[in-house]
């Protein structure tokens, strides 16, 4: 029996490792609606998302917006809740738009966004800029959704 001890200790440290670990991505940084916009330079994504919040007493923005450019994209900076990076150049045709989850971070949500230029990104987002805004409020949404799961009162649910 003894010599079965190690063999059992490796075979059960092999099995608890198997499982789907996020453990090993920190925690993003931020609160809820905050931004990160790489690349902006003129401020076109910034608008879509600082426009005023519906409903509120007062005028406030719909995100909180950071902005950095794409050589100071890196450290505490990749941590961020919600990023989108934009990238304006001739080489590309049409506008694209790419979605990661988990890159840097734990619940994070990066969108990559690829324009020919400045006036093909404004119509772009002329047309369909509501969409992001409502694609960046739903996963909010699911987050703290997520949140009040972990964290529900089981007294008042009993009740």
């Amino acid at each position: 029996m003894r010599a079965l001890r190690p063999i059992l200790f490796y075979v059960a440290i092999l099995l608890a490792s198997c499982g789907k670990s996020t453990g090993t991505l920190p925690a993003s940084s931020n609160k809820p609606y905050e931004m990160l916009i790489v690349g902006d330079k003129e401020g076109i994504l910034c608008q879509q998302f600082e426009k005023p919040m519906n409903g509120l007493p007062q005028s406030e923005p719909l995100f909180d917006i950071s902005q950095t450019d794409s050589a100071n994209f890196s450290g505490i900076e990749r941590l961020a809740r919600n990023i989108i990076v934009l990238k304006i150049d001739n080489r590309y045709k049409n506008i694209d738009i790419k979605a990661e989850q988990n890159v840097y971070a734990q619940h994070q949500v990066i969108l990559y966004i690829t324009a020919r230029s400045k006036n093909q990104l404004a119509r772009f987002l002329g047309s369909t800029g509501q969409r992001l805004v409502n694609y960046f409020t739903k996963i909010e949404l699911r987050r703290e959704q997520h949140l009040l799961q972990l964290t529900h009162n089981t007294e008042a649910e009993k009740k």
